[in-house]
């Protein structure tokens, strides 16, 4: 990038987040102090009803954006992206601890005009890496999945000098702690509402991405700790949260999937109420029912995706697993 040290804009979405606060927000302040460029935390409530403001007020560091009412996940996220005064964007979950010196890897990683987004190792609480940090992509009967690496292996490059460089790819980085470059963020029109309340919508930007010709890295030098699931886990009944991971999984295929991919999608679906049926797995047929009721938002969104598309997908997914592992691994 043509700056030294760009400005970062930390963004938080919370909702009844009134015991996280205190224990996350003093580490996303200490990195924007830490970090030798400008830098500022923007925290967006989402219409909490617990004690969220009031904590917020009185917080040093940090901005508050309110919500009269609550949003949910993706609108929050577009709020704070539009508020934040810089250029590059770190978006994190209000239950991620980030390590003080997190922001400099990140952003030396946009390296590149073609860089759209660069994620951290995310760390569990015994400082394990997550196993979807990286994400090698492939398809498997018409469905788009992915594996997971070695965490050791992220562990050793995490190691790595910061001066060295290291290009990791991954098929999407973690709404809960990615950092992105807030015009592109914004031209896409943030998360897609298609995958309201929550889950898939990181999948489907880095998916947005990819075909667009820019790239999602992961920079292990830079370190977050998460604690997984903790407002959609502390708020929503797990059915509810089964059934939204399966909808949006269907939804996705029907926005994304193109050429023969969309063919064996497509018979895979079928082949699979089949035997939905003969299981008698209710989540999944409400699961399917909640993904045709949005089948024309879905198809609208293919649609706009083709005509966007740069490169495609299949050329997308080879280099993603070309990269992998990186030569100081071979």
């Amino acid at each position: 990038m043509s700056e030294r040290h760009p400005g970062v804009s930390i963004v938080v979405p919370n909702y009844n987040g009134a015991e996280l606060l205190p224990r996350f927000a003093p580490t996303w302040v200490a990195a924007a102090e830490r970090y030798p460029g400008p830098a500022e935390v923007i925290v967006v409530d989402d219409g909490s009803s617990d004690r969220s403001r009031e904590l917020l007020a009185g917080l040093a560091g940090v901005r508050p954006v309110l919500h009269p009412e609550n949003k949910g996940f993706a609108a929050a996220c577009r709020t704070g992206v539009e508020a934040a005064e810089h250029a590059l964007v770190v978006l994190l979950n209000s239950d991620v601890a980030a390590d003080e010196g997190f922001l400099l890897p990140l952003v030396r990683a946009f390296d590149k005009d073609e860089v759209f987004s660069v994620s951290p190792l995310i760390l569990d609480s015994e400082g394990q890496p997550s196993k979807v940090t990286v994400n090698l992509p492939r398809l498997k009967r018409g469905d788009l999945r992915w594996d997971g690496v070695e965490p050791t292996d992220l562990l050793r490059l995490a190691e790595l000098p910061l001066e060295e460089p290291l290009e990791i790819y991954s098929l999407f980085g973690l709404g809960g702690a990615i950092a992105l470059r807030r015009e592109r963020f914004l031209a896409l029109g943030g998360f897609d509402p298609l995958y309201q309340p929550f889950y898939h919508e990181d999948t489907d930007l880095g998916l947005c991405a990819w075909r667009r010709g820019w790239t999602v890295k992961v920079e292990p030098r830079s370190q977050v700790r998460h604690e997984d699931g903790g407002t959609i886990n502390r708020f929503h009944a797990p059915f509810r949260v089964k059934v939204a991971r399966r909808r949006h999984r269907i939804l996705c295929g029907w926005k994304h999937a193109e050429g023969e991919w969309r063919s064996r999608y497509g018979r895979t679906l079928a082949r699979r109420a089949l035997s939905k049926w003969l299981s008698g797995d209710l989540r999944y047929y409400a699961a399917l029912w909640g993904a045709l009721r949005r089948r024309g938002a879905a198809l609208d969104a293919h649609e706009r995706e083709l005509e966007a598309t740069a490169v495609p997908l299949d050329d997308a997914f080879a280099r993603i697993r070309a990269a992998w592992p990186p030569a100081q691994l071979r």
